[in-house]
């Protein structure tokens, strides 16, 4: 039996803040990246899928530094914050193409 391996990696807006939490993210995706050259069997998906509305996002409007602030503000009220259900829905359907 052949079993296809997925690693996914979900990268986040939060690496613009400054937060730790984004340097995590980033040593991850990096490993993510070398992963999948350094082994071909494997099929690795990194989705990225945006800034989401969450607690989260919710905490970065009301504490983060203003240049963050406003560059949160401005994707929010150009719709480009999505719901955690949009992009739920996108993941199914890439995981589904592979």
């Amino acid at each position: 039996m052949n079993a296809t391996k997925v690693n996914w990696e979900i990268p986040s807006l939060c690496v613009i803040t400054g937060a730790s939490r984004g340097l995590g993210k980033a040593a991850r995706d990096m490993y993510f990246k070398v992963l999948a050259q350094e082994d071909p069997s494997l099929n690795v998906i990194c989705y990225g899928p945006g800034p989401l509305e969450t607690d989260m996002m919710k905490d970065i409007l009301e504490h983060a530094f203003p240049e963050v602030r406003a560059f949160i503000q401005k994707l929010s009220n150009e719709g480009k914050v999505l719901k955690c259900e949009t992009t739920v829905a996108r993941l199914f359907t890439v995981l589904e193409e592979e």
